[in-house]
C-alpha cells in the first residue's frame, strides 16, 4: 500500500530528530508509531500488567512508615553510626 500525504513542518521536524537518534528511515518510524498506536488502543484497561508498565512504577519496598517526616534523623543516624 502506498500513502501520499503531506506533513508540516513540526512533524518534518519530529521525523528528523527521530531519524538522527534512531538511524532509521521513514518507513521504519512510520511502522514504529504505527505498531505503538495500535498497542496503546488495543490494550485492555484493566489489564494489571498492562497499567503497570505504563506507569513507569519503578519499585517498591518496605520502611518505616514516617519516613517521609522522620528521614533527614534516620540519614543522620545512619551515617553517624558508619563512622
Amino acid at each position: 500500500m502506498n500513502i501520499d500525504t503531506s506533513l508540516d513542518q513540526i512533524i518534518l521536524d519530529k521525523i528528523n530528530i527521530i531519524q538522527q537518534q534512531t538511524n532509521q528511515d521513514i518507513k521504519q518510524i512510520i511502522q514504529t508509531a504505527i505498531d505503538l498506536y495500535y498497542q496503546k488502543i488495543k490494550q485492555p484497561e484493566n489489564d494489571p500488567l498492562a497499567l503497570l508498565k505504563q506507569s513507569d512504577f519503578i519499585a517498591c519496598g518496605e520502611g518505616d512508615p514516617d519516613l517521609s517526616s522522620t528521614y533527614k534523623t534516620q540519614l543522620k543516624t545512619i551515617l553517624e553510626e558508619s563512622l
